[in-house]
């Protein structure tokens, strides 16, 4: 009997916690991976061929996609799968449009964000987009818009996970909130802080407030706690090992998270998992996954108290609603499904047009 032949593919993104979660749903008995990043912090493979992606290089407009077209050559990918809808996916264009199939998964602000913020990158989107033959996103919100800002307005869309990596923790439930969101505007970790403030006043105090992460307004968040005399009651932890930050998940009755814009956010599914009842703001990706009142809490105003409001849902039925949730749709079997049937259907589709 014939060996099955594996699939060739080629990832190509930032050396990125995410995108080691995405290579980790693969079955290496059923595919052949290797992998172009910027680093290998996170991504801990053998071939992965870490080059430049700036933008701001002349030189990496002519050596980056000269490299890539090279590893190509020599891998001889069936699919190119790329992360993210910025650099990390205009050299590969640059380098194979037309020659292999490309995949493209966007993340959230490479559509939602950086778009609005000049033309030029909003020109680089679309030529992106353009030339992918197909997208995935974590939420329907964040596939359409990429389907809206595409020149190309029939590329077949999947929602697929990256779905969650559970660790074995307590779930010894204590009355933290818990927010691990990156430090930068965002984010809004501010508005998460002054909301903790408010709740602080209204009741006699037992809370914590455990801000996890760094970034580039730390410094200012530990003011701003400082400047409200709450430096005995919110705990700053810094960035976490994956064990560490479910630990915390473990020993959280709230998880907060009320960035401006988003897509599915991992660390809201984690919190889902770990039983953690989750505050989260008022966006079409969040709303694909909470029911306001029911499995969590919308804030639609960030200036109420909306953590003691949050405090009024059943969190018995809110952790039962989750654990469905994520055991049907964010586990590593179920996303690993989801990526497959890409995989599946672009060959199909391009051994039918050959």
């Amino acid at each position: 009997m014939n060996k099955k032949k594996k699939v060739n593919i080629l990832i190509i993104g930032p050396d990125s916690p995410h995108v080691a979660s995405f290579i980790s749903r693969w079955n290496s008995e059923d595919v052949e991976l290797e992998v172009i990043s910027s680093g290998d912090k996170h991504i801990r493979v053998s071939k992965n061929h870490m080059l430049h992606f700036s933008l701001l290089h002349f030189w990496n407009f002519l050596i980056t996609p000269l490299k890539i077209r090279r590893i190509a050559k020599r891998f001889q990918p069936d699919i190119v799968w790329m992360h993210q809808a910025n650099s990390y996916s205009l050299y590969p264009i640059l380098a194979l449009k037309k020659r292999y199939p490309i995949v493209l998964t966007v993340w959230g602000s490479d559509v939602l964000v950086a778009p609005n913020q000049s033309r030029w990158i909003k020109k680089m989107t679309r030529y992106i987009l353009q030339h992918v033959d197909a997208i995935t996103a974590d939420a329907h919100s964040l596939g359409e818009k990429a389907l809206e800002l595409s020149p190309k307005k029939n590329t077949p869309l999947y929602i697929c996970q990256f779905g969650i990596q559970p660790i074995a923790v307590s779930l010894s439930k204590e009355q933290v909130i818990y927010s691990n969101r990156g430090h930068k505007s965002l984010y809004r970790i501010k508005d998460v802080i002054a909301a903790f403030h408010r709740f602080q006043q209204n009741q006699p105090f037992s809370w914590r407030l455990v801000i996890a992460g760094n970034g580039s307004e730390t410094a200012a968040l530990k003011q701003l706690v400082d400047e409200l005399d709450l430096t005995e009651h919110v705990e700053f932890v810094g960035f976490l090992s994956p064990q560490e930050n479910a630990a915390w998940y473990g020993r959280s009755e709230l998880y907060i998270s009320i960035p401006a814009s988003d897509g599915t956010a991992v660390s809201l599914l984690e919190a889902m998992h770990y039983g953690c009842l989750p505050i989260v703001s008022d966006l079409p990706a969040n709303r694909e996954w909470i029911t306001h009142g029911k499995n969590g809490y919308i804030a639609t105003d960030l200036t109420i108290d909306f953590i003691k409001e949050a405090l009024t849902i059943d969190p018995t039925q809110a952790k039962q609603e989750n654990t469905s949730l994520i055991q049907s749709l964010a586990t590593p079997e179920a996303s690993s499904v989801k990526f497959q049937s890409v995989i599946t259907d672009l060959l199909h589709t391009q051994k039918r047009s050959s």
